[in-house]
């Protein structure tokens, strides 16, 4: 019996940690802005797993161990220099190359695969304040809907490689989105932690 006892006080136990710990580690947020529609319009709620790539300190963000490091393709959430929050995707990592030609990535010197889609098909997926060029990208994770005028200033920029522990991020709203084309590629400790994916729709 007394067993049974210590036993019962070592399962409460754990179930205590888990029920205090997995609140911290997995995360819903909500979107502000239209930098990444319509995959994430304004409002919508997401899905994090703060601990996707590091071991943090139960609702803190001081990390206690690395356990993985981002991948290409990953959407992930980030931390600004000015202390804001923000959902971005990972197009290239440490050591790669990355250019941007009329809105169109090449990693490498080897560019991405990009199919237009039909008006009706763009007016069926309209989230957001999207660009006037709607199209399919592929070749980095699971593909993505990207959206930009043509002719923007930004969307053209020599190769360059991105330096150790940092990762160069895109929105997929290229016209509304501030990413490293702006703040340059994001150092690895303000990668907080991946988008497992949409749980709420603003629509």
């Amino acid at each position: 019996m007394r067993f049974l006892g210590r036993r019962r006080i070592v399962v409460s136990g754990i179930a205590l940690i888990v029920a205090f710990a997995i609140p911290s580690y997995i995360r819903a947020y909500v979107v502000v802005g239209d930098s990444d529609a319509p995959g994430f319009a304004s409002g919508d709620r997401i899905l994090v797993n703060l601990a996707a790539y590091d071991l943090r300190a139960p609702y803190s963000l001081h990390r206690l161990a690395r356990l993985a490091d981002p991948t290409p393709g990953d959407m992930v959430l980030i931390r600004l220099a000015n202390d804001q929050f923000a959902v971005k995707r990972i197009i290239a990592g440490p050591g790669t190359g990355i250019a941007l030609k009329n809105n169109h990535v090449s990693i490498d010197g080897v560019a991405l695969e990009y199919v237009g889609l039909m008006s009706q098909t763009t007016a069926a997926i309209r989230r957001g304040r999207l660009g006037p060029v709607v199209e399919i990208e592929r070749g980095i994770g699971p593909e993505v809907t990207v959206s930009f005028a043509p002719g923007d200033g930004l969307g053209n920029f020599e190769a360059q490689v991105v330096p150790a522990g940092h990762y160069f991020l895109l929105g997929s709203n290229r016209d509304a989105s501030i990413d490293s084309r702006h703040f340059g590629p994001l150092p690895r400790e303000r990668v907080l932690g991946k988008v497992l994916g949409r749980i709420w729709s603003a629509d």
